[in-house]
């Protein structure tokens, strides 16, 4: 009985420790990540948060459907224009926008003016769309063309797309928030603490059982030995 007791809380104690390493390994990351991007946010006011050359983004809408989804995490690399190549996805400040909004897009064209990469860019889904209806890349009317596309310079690139990790921006949007902090990171690691600690006083009742078990397994041989000499002493003077 007392082997399936403690058979049943090793395999509790292994599924617990399973769950928090496996719960640690994903949130931890993100939580390291959306640190590092807020401290740097507030140190570098003018420029996108990125650890080392990496640069991270969340992915909120569906324009690059198919290759990155709404609500992946997009992890890009800061390269020179010169790198950049015709089909490489980056990440630039959008020209429409106020100044910090970002776009990630395909490039389907670069050309040079006056010294000055300029980068064409169009959403995987309008452009698979055209070509679908004008039966090739080439056959999209150029008015089409000049409605769909954005140009950008190369001062306005920010990063090279290099992988993306699926539905973790909506996990990452969440942990950004109050209540999202509260559920992702510190229910967690109050539920590990208790566990840990709720485990240790467990332990410590089992070790206290087995000691006493120990000390009257003790106390009994020390009454038989003792019995057994007073049994001696009494047949020898019988004797």
């Amino acid at each position: 009985m007392d082997n399936q007791t403690n058979t049943k809380q090793d395999l509790r104690h292994k599924i617990f420790s399973i769950v928090g390493i496996v719960l640690c390994a994903i949130l931890l990351p993100m939580l390291i990540i959306n640190i590092i991007m807020i401290i740097n946010s507030y140190t570098s006011k003018d420029e996108v948060p990125s650890v080392g050359k990496y640069v991270p983004f969340i992915i909120q809408s569906g324009s690059m459907a198919g290759t990155i989804e709404g609500g992946d995490i997009i992890i890009t690399t800061k390269v020179e224009p010169e790198e950049i190549k015709i089909d490489d996805i980056i990440t630039f400040y959008d020209p429409k926008g106020n100044g910090t909004s970002t776009v990630t897009h395909r490039v389907i064209n670069i050309e040079e003016k006056d010294g000055t990469l300029i980068f064409t860019t169009v959403g995987d889904v309008v452009l698979n769309e055209n070509i679908e209806k004008y039966g090739d890349f080439e056959s999209i009317p150029e008015p089409i063309l000049n409605v769909i596309c954005e140009t950008v310079s190369e001062d306005k690139v920010i990063s090279r797309y290099k992988f993306r990790i699926p539905l973790l921006g909506h996990v990452s949007l969440f942990m950004s928030t109050i209540p999202g902090f509260i559920v992702c990171v510190l229910l967690p690691l109050l539920l590990l603490v208790g566990y840990d600690v709720v485990r240790r006083k467990i332990n410590d009742k089992a070790n206290d059982a087995d000691k006493d078990a120990l000390l009257a397994e003790l106390e009994a041989l020390r009454a038989e030995k003792q019995a057994k000499e007073e049994q001696t002493d009494s047949n020898e003077e019988t004797e």
